[in-house]
């Protein structure tokens, strides 16, 4: 228990994940033999699933209870996701997910900030005035390849703010262009992908 109202559960299973992705009927079976074990443990009000089409089927488990499926990240569709008919709602960040979701009821949920966090964040800013020697610092994690990426807008911040340095950490495509010319800009660094721990460190 982390704390009074979260718990983490982690499922050990004494095989390597590769059979997560090679025998999946294998990777299913033991996981369920492990989660029905905890099942007296365990008993959601609401099932909320952010996983892609490579998770568990938890919703054969679980079935009473309100479930909500809500990938946020693309990948590649094999095949459109069916097994969504377990599911009460389906949620995405992007249209192009959407689109491989068999469901009648889902619904695109954007990205977004709300206006109290951005008021908040210019009020906050609004008298900080960069410091030639003392540079600001930006951090970005994630895939620098993603095609959905503004590229137009992130160039031109990196280049309209030469006194901040912006920090990259995460993947990209060797032969990617954009990252190239980033590369060549003398405010932009290139951490690679580090662990999880690393990045608030």
């Amino acid at each position: 228990s982390l704390s009074t109202n979260l718990s983490l559960i982690s499922l050990w299973i004494p095989f390597p994940k590769l059979i997560k992705f090679k025998l999946m009927s294998l990777f299913n079976y033991l996981v369920e033999i492990r989660i029905k074990k905890l099942k007296t443990q365990i008993n959601p009000d609401v099932l909320w699933n952010f996983d892609n089409n490579t998770y568990f089927r938890f919703e054969t488990v679980f079935k009473n209870c309100l479930k909500i499926y809500h990938p946020v990240d693309s990948y590649k569709f094999s095949k459109p996701i069916t097994q969504t008919d377990y599911y009460d709602y389906c949620f995405s960040v992007s249209t192009e997910i959407l689109d491989n979701i068999q469901s009648k009821n889902k619904h695109l949920i954007n990205h977004g900030l709300n206006e109290s966090f951005c008021n908040l964040a210019n009020d906050r800013l609004g008298g900080i005035k960069i410091d030639p020697q003392n540079n600001k610092s930006v951090g970005y994690v994630g895939n620098l390849s993603i095609k959905f990426l503004d590229r137009t807008i992130l160039g031109n911040v990196i280049k309209d703010n030469p006194g901040v340095i912006f920090n990259f950490y995460g993947n990209h495509d060797a032969s990617d262009q954009f990252v190239d010319v980033l590369r060549k800009a003398a405010n932009c660094k290139f951490h690679g992908v580090v662990k999880g721990h690393e990045l608030y460190q």
